[in-house]
């Protein structure tokens, strides 16, 4: 599949929470054709909750991210840090106020063993194009995408998984986006 072209994509924390809270998880790692793998860093150091309050205040309540089952099935591959180069990156991108401990671990994983790095945070895309440009960045919406592209899901399916990205791990593209007018698309079909 010519979106995903790496042989492995690494997602950093907020596309781990953004999926988690999708409800969809599992079926959208069904459908990504590469093996899908998080940094042991990120797995254990910030991706840990999701809202799940009402929602006129989803913030009121949190469930903890369990990632366990996907791990078990082989759907997501969890990994560390392998070599020094890959040590040395972390410290490199670290330096940077703008990309924080588990975007550099995840980055730097993903430069070195040439997979794409799926993130959403700006100010990391922003500095990884700049400073790394052979590095393939993808983001929660290219995965969400091709998940709804593969499976055909009823509207109603692909609107509860953007409301619930929205709700619960209150995330939401910005118009600069290559895929918010899909986005949107969907939301404005919704209703909503």
């Amino acid at each position: 599949m010519s979106e995903f072209p790496c042989k492995g994509i690494i997602l950093d924390a907020c596309c781990v929470i953004n999926l988690y809270a999708s409800g969809y998880m599992r079926d959208i790692l069904e459908t990504i054709p590469p093996q899908v793998s998080v940094a042991a860093y990120v797995l254990y150091e910030e991706s840990n909750r999701i809202y799940t309050g009402p929602l006129d205040d989803p913030t009121r309540e949190t469930e903890l991210i369990n990632l366990q089952p996907f791990i078990d099935d082989n759907l997501i591959q969890i990994v560390s840090l392998e070599c020094e180069a890959e040590e040395n990156s972390v410290i490199e991108f670290s330096s940077v106020r703008r990309v924080d401990t588990g975007e550099a671990v995840t980055a730097a994983i993903a430069i070195h063993r040439q997979w794409s790095l799926a993130t959403d945070d700006r100010s990391a895309l922003s500095f990884f194009v700049r400073s790394e440009p052979a590095l393939h960045l993808i983001s929660t919406l290219d995965l969400l995408k091709c998940w709804a592209d593969t499976t055909r899901p009823q509207l109603a399916i692909v609107n509860t998984v953007l409301a619930n990205v929205q709700n619960r791990a209150r995330y939401k593209p910005h118009n600069t986006h290559h895929l918010y007018r899909w986005w949107e698309r969907y939301k404005s079909e919704s209703g909503d």
